[in-house]
């Protein structure tokens, strides 16, 4: 049976709005799309600026440690010993108010272990202070700082 014009008309507009139905839904999706990355972007650069401000706080305190050489005021103390002067810098990102999971896996974990890695450091200088290290320039203990905050 043949197709009048009016049923060709029908099938033409419905047609055109399937088309318009998705071409909406398609810019949507490409709006949204952009929308997400644009937010992801300034997510990943705000991480990063907050994260490098802490790094080099941190990086601050470290050259501090590095550079104690055990004398206050270029005096040893009563005892005639060397002492730390300078107290081992602190990193937490636990107060950030960031989006750890807009960056990758790798380095989420690089950064959130990162504190894990200073308490071993500190736990290792500890032990070297309580063990090895002796009076009067408690010379181990100091190297051992060095090298871990170095």
């Amino acid at each position: 049976m043949p197709l009048n014009s009016s049923q060709i008309c029908d099938i033409d507009s419905s047609f055109i709005g399937l088309i318009g139905v998705v071409l909406g839904a398609a810019i949507i999706i490409v709006k949204d799309t952009i929308q997400n990355f644009i937010v992801k972007r300034k997510d990943k650069e705000y991480l990063a600026i907050r994260v490098t401000c802490l790094l080099e706080h941190f990086s601050g305190g470290c050259v501090e440690v590095v550079g104690d050489d055990g004398l206050c005021y270029g005096q040893r103390n009563e005892g005639g010993c060397l002492e730390p002067q300078i107290r081992p810098p602190q990193l937490s990102f636990d107060n950030l108010d960031v989006k750890w999971k807009s960056l990758s896996r790798d380095l989420m974990y690089e950064l959130l272990n990162f504190p894990n890695e200073i308490d071993k450091a500190n736990q290792i200088i500890s032990f070297t202070s309580e063990y090895i290290s002796s009076p009067p320039d408690y010379e181990e203990f100091f190297e051992e700082r060095e090298f871990h905050y170095y």
